[in-house]
């Protein structure tokens, strides 16, 4: 990660905003070469979440981008742009 650690004590919270097409976010307890399965929402144009709380120290990615789902009215490439937002 490439945040302080202060951040990470106080507890504030990652917002990340999804832009363009829709993909599969995954999230897990563990990092990906742990024994846990990790979890996946999927998620489209548009999407905010939260991570916050507990759920502030998950291991979390995008772990695919779905073809051909950028809504056409935003005029903008194929392709994903992904917002993470954090306090430093």
């Amino acid at each position: 990660k490439t945040e302080s650690r202060d951040s990470i004590e106080a507890g504030h919270p990652i917002l990340l905003i999804c832009i363009g097409s829709s993909c599969e976010f995954s999230y897990s307890s563990e990092g990906p070469s742990g024994a846990q399965k990790p979890k996946t929402v999927r998620l489209a144009s548009g999407d905010v979440l939260l991570l916050g709380g507990e759920s502030r120290l998950l291991w979390h990615g995008v772990s695919k981008v779905v073809a051909n789902s950028t809504p056409p009215s935003l005029r903008m490439l194929p392709g994903l742009l992904q917002l993470s937002l954090r306090v430093n």
